[in-house]
């Protein structure tokens, strides 16, 4: 689907009503934007954007992306780059576009053997046995 812009307002009349920003459920359900994550995939926003405005003329940005385009650290160097971007400053480091070094080869030629990524984390332990009463016990 894409990218989903939301407009909100809330009757918070000044930041101070937030606690502080202390995380809480009530702070995410006002500025985090919510989606339906029960429908197809392919129906879903990619990334999310909300404006809250408050009664004293702030706002607030809320983000939310699906773990399919970026992890953690990629959106938050994101929506650090944005906020740079939008208080007129400049990128401390420019986007790279040249996706020569990340392309499949051609012909496809894969020269690493995946032979353990499925292998159990924890190997397996002896079964051990206790027996108790006048025997000791045996493992």
């Amino acid at each position: 689907m894409g990218v989903l812009f939301v407009e909100a307002e809330t009757n918070v009349t000044t930041l101070k009503d937030l606690n502080g920003f202390e995380p809480s459920a009530s702070l995410r359900e006002l500025l985090i934007p919510k989606c339906d994550y029960s429908r197809d995939l392919r129906l879903m926003p990619l990334f999310i954007v909300q404006v809250t405005w408050f009664k004293c003329g702030g706002l607030g940005l809320g983000f939310a992306a699906h773990h399919h385009i970026a992890d953690g650290c990629a959106n938050t160097d994101f929506i650090a780059k944005l906020l740079r971007m939008v208080t007129g400053l400049d990128l401390l480091v420019s986007p790279v576009h040249d996706r020569i070094h990340v392309a499949p080869r051609n012909p496809l030629c894969i020269k690493f053997q995946h032979l353990h990524e499925f292998d159990p984390i924890v190997p397996s332990l002896p079964s051990n046995r206790f027996i108790t009463g006048e025997q000791s016990i045996t493992p």
